[in-house]
Formats: C-alpha cells, sequence, structure tokens
C-alpha cells in the first residue's frame, strides 16, 4: 500500500488486494503496466527454477521439477508428503519416486520458492514425523506455476496469511490438538498467535 501511497481506510484497498493476490507484491511487477506484469512474473519464476533450484541442485529432469512445483502451488495449505506427490503424478502419467520428491522440496526450500510449515502436535507438544504444509513466496509465482488457473481461494488465502506472518517475523508451524488443526501457530518472542481460518 506504501508503494502506491493507497490510504488504508479507503475502498481502494479491496482492488489493491485482489491485484496483490493476483500479481503478488514483487515491486517489478507491482509497478508495471498491467499488460507485462506477467511476463515479468514468468521471467522471475523461470530465473529462481533454472538458477536456483535446477543449477545448484544438478536437476536434469526440468518437466518433473516443473510438475512437482505445479503440485505443491495447487495445493497450498494442504498437508502433503512426497509419497502423496508421487502417486498424484503417477496417476497423470509421471513417474517421480518419492526420494527425487524429498530431495525437490528440499532445493525449493533452500531457493526460498517455498517454505515448510512442520506440523506441531499441541497436546503432545512435539514436532510430528508426518506431512506438512507447502506455500509458495508469493500469489503471482503461484499463480504462474499453476499456468494461471485460478484455483481454490481459501487455499491461496492461507498461502497470503502465512507469507504475511513471515515478512511480520514470526516462526510458523501447523497445530494439531487430537482430530482437530491449527491453521497456524506463529511465534516471535514470547508472543504465540493461533490462527484458523472461519468454516
Amino acid at each position: 500500500m506504501l508503494s502506491k501511497n493507497i490510504d488504508p481506510e479507503s475502498r481502494t484497498v479491496d482492488r489493491a488486494f485482489k491485484e496483490y493476490a493476483q500479481f503478488g507484491g514483487f515491486p517489478a511487477v507491482t509497478l508495471a503496466n498491467e499488460a507485462v506484469k506477467d511476463q515479468i512474473l514468468k521471467e522471475i519464476y523461470d530465473t529462481v527454477l533454472l538458477n536456483d533450484v535446477s543449477l545448484r541442485g544438478s536437476v536434469r529432469d526440468i518437466g518433473s521439477l516443473k510438475a512437482v512445483v505445479g503440485f505443491l502451488a495447487d495445493n497450498t495449505g494442504q498437508l502433503v508428503q512426497p509419497n502423496k506427490i508421487a502417486n498424484t503424478l503417477k496417476a497423470e502419467g509421471l513417474a517421480i519416486s518419492p526420494h527425487t520428491i524429498s530431495r525437490y522440496l528440499e532445493l525449493l526450500a533452500d531457493a526460498f520458492l517455498f517454505y515448510r510449515a512442520r506440523q506441531y502436535d499441541l497436546r503432545g507438544r512435539q514436532y510430528l514425523r508426518t506431512a506438512g504444509k507447502y506455500f509458495m513466496i508469493d500469489p503471482g509465482l503461484r499463480r504462474i506455476a499453476t499456468d494461471r488457473r485460478a484455483g481454490n481461494f481459501s487455499n491461496q488465502l492461507e498461502n497470503i496469511v502465512y507469507t504475511e506472518l513471515q515478512r511480520r517475523g514470526y516462526t510458523i508451524d501447523v497445530g494439531k490438538l487430537g482430530a482437530q488443526e491449527i491453521d497456524f501457530i506463529a511465534r516471535k518472542n514470547a508472543a504465540i498467535l493461533y490462527v484458523s481460518r472461519a468454516a
């Protein structure tokens, strides 16, 4: 809002939020003409994927890497694990081993294209060795990674909340209390914030 001099009390905030949800928050994209926003996002996405992920990780099969990124981007806010991703992609005709997917997940997190939120059991006060949630660093990149499909807005909103909590300096986990899930347990210094979507 500061970059566009938007008054937080004005109705312009709604339009700015819709634009952020579609194109994200990279300054080069935010300040560009709408006609070239997707082109800039695609160039950022390709650069990160090719240079920061595949080149550094010596990934030869770019197609399978893009398929994993597409799956994660399309399933932000969902608990995932390598076996689940492998089975889903196999059903779509792409065979990738869970081991390779685990390696891709590490590379994607190391390149800061995705953040991983671990699952924390509030009752047992411990991290679970089960699935985690992956959140893409920018809503615009998420849209590019899913070939501009709109997808589930609830999951997109959860991704936006996660990245905003990150921006504000919180350490974020996914909470589990019995059979119930708490979307986020956000910690900063001594403060703990519990965040859940309304049903």
